[in-house]
């Protein structure tokens, strides 16, 4: 009889802990302004999960896509345009792509704009930043050290 209340118990402290995650996240949310589908991160939220648009990069990379990364410069989405323009400069240094002039200026207006873009990393930190603010050399060094893993010298 005591093991079922100690399970219970178990369970309600769960419920508790699970619930002030799920709190907590929403209240980063709203008030960083933060926009899940414009997000960036390698290990986000409780199960320490990639983002769609870095998921998206990577099996482009995987399948050798470059062109439908190059694509992605252009995008509406400020996370792929972020994701697309470091991994073609990635590919570029690493002597798998050569892009055009058009593909060059697109990645140069990008490591420019001042266009927002959420980040996160782990359960609670959450931000919204400029695209420029990404490329400076404490951000982008996150991305440069996950590009390594999927894109080899």
């Amino acid at each position: 009889m005591k093991k079922n209340k100690f399970i219970s118990n178990q369970s309600f402290i769960f419920l508790v802990i699970f619930f002030i995650g799920l709190i907590t996240k929403g209240n980063a949310q709203l008030k960083n302004n933060i926009n899940p589908e414009e997000m960036i991160g390698f290990a986000c939220f409780f199960g320490g999960a990639p983002t769609k648009p870095v998921l998206d990069i990577t099996k482009r990379l995987f399948e050798e896509e470059y062109d439908s990364i190059a694509k992605m410069l252009r995008s509406k989405n400020n996370a792929e345009r972020y994701m697309a323009a470091s991994a073609l400069m990635k590919l570029a240094e690493s002597k798998k792509y050569i892009f055009s002039e058009t593909v060059k200026t697109e990645i140069e207006e990008i490591k420019k704009s001042s266009e927002l873009l959420s980040i996160c990393a782990g359960c609670t930190y959450l931000e919204v930043v400029q695209l420029k603010t990404m490329f400076s050399s404490e951000m982008h060094s996150q991305t440069e050290n996950w590009l390594k893993k999927y894109i080899k010298n």
